[in-house]
């Protein structure tokens, strides 16, 4: 069991520590609540695990570069965020108006999902190897830890020192790390290609 549950962090730390820093973007943008954080990073997190679980009882992988195409999701709410930051900033106002939590939470579930999406060729062939108890094992780990990770943007972004700075460098920010997340999603995963074919 033990050996088990190493495997699960490593696997899950080994995946995941670029997601930390999309969960600290997130925090930073005062237009999104913690809670829409919270939850969109565990639908996001059960999502992968699910459809990861679902390609080793069908004995096959979704393509990479289909999940791929949700890397537009980012940089659609980053172009977004950028550009209602913009119009705040020529009108001299400040905005503290939030999302509806449903919208954000299914803005932050869909860019985890599409950063995660290459965590699946990681996921599927560790789970084909063992049984139903010990998947759900992984499970397990992978929701914990997606807690630990929560709580630690959580705290960087809250902390009476840390949190400003972090805060006024990741509102700066945050918009263009979304965008820049789905540029590389979209050429790592090959989904830009599968684009660029549909249009010729």
């Amino acid at each position: 069991m033990l050996e088990l549950l190493l495997l699960a962090i490593l696997l899950f730390v080994s995946t995941n520590v670029d997601d930390l820093f999309v969960l600290l973007a997130f925090l930073c943008d005062a237009g999104i609540s913690a809670k829409s954080v919270i939850i969109g990073q565990f639908v996001g997190i059960t999502a992968l695990f699910a459809v990861s679980v679902a390609c080793v009882v069908a004995a096959h992988t979704i393509p990479l570069k289909y999940i791929g195409l949700l890397g537009f999701a980012p940089i659609l709410f980053g172009a977004t965020r950028l550009s209602r930051r913009m119009r705040r900033r020529e009108d001299g106002s400040v905005s503290t108006e939030r999302q509806p939590s449903s919208s954000s939470a299914l803005a932050v579930a869909v860019t985890t999902i599409a950063n995660g999406g290459d965590n699946i060729t990681a996921y599927v062939p560790a789970f084909s190897g063992h049984s139903k108890g010990q998947i759900a094992v992984f499970g397990l780990v992978f929701l914990l830890l997606t807690g630990v990770w929560l709580a630690a943007a959580y705290f960087l972004t809250r902390h009476p020192r840390l949190g400003p700075p972090v805060r006024r460098v990741g509102t700066v920010f945050a918009p263009l790390v979304l965008i820049v997340l789905g540029v590389v999603i979209l050429r790592q995963t090959g989904a830009w290609q599968l684009v660029l074919g549909m249009l010729t």
